[in-house]
């Protein structure tokens, strides 16, 4: 479990296996999404449900906590198992690069020059 607060977003990462984030309380948090073929999706999880998402493997993603909202609480489960090896933290200007219709959703939560 972790606390995902307005001060501090999950900034663009890809993982190499099925993710499901799972909410648990506080404001409406956003996981937005930009697939391998750059279509970009924004999956929504609140009290009032959804309450869960799945972001598939190999799938951009990054989330923050709705506008107005102070604090989330949520779990993630990776399936078949996680591995540190399995997680890459994106460059925003590599995603930009890749998907410049998305420019303003990626600058949004980049962190420059974070590949691995």
């Amino acid at each position: 479990s972790f606390l995902l607060t307005a001060a501090a977003h999950s900034t663009w990462h890809r993982l190499a296996s099925d993710e499901t984030w799972h909410f648990a309380c506080g404001a409406p948090v956003l996981v937005e999404l930009i697939t391998e073929h750059g279509e970009h999706q924004i999956c929504s999880l609140a009290t009032e449900g959804p309450w869960a998402a799945t972001i598939p493997a190999g799938t951009a993603f990054a989330a923050r906590v709705a506008d107005g909202g102070a604090y989330a609480l949520l779990t993630c489960c990776v399936a078949p198992g996680f591995e540190f090896e399995d997680f890459t933290l994106l460059d925003g200007d590599a995603l930009i690069e890749a998907f410049p219709r998305h420019a303003a959703t990626i600058r949004r939560y980049a962190r420059p020059g974070a590949d691995r």
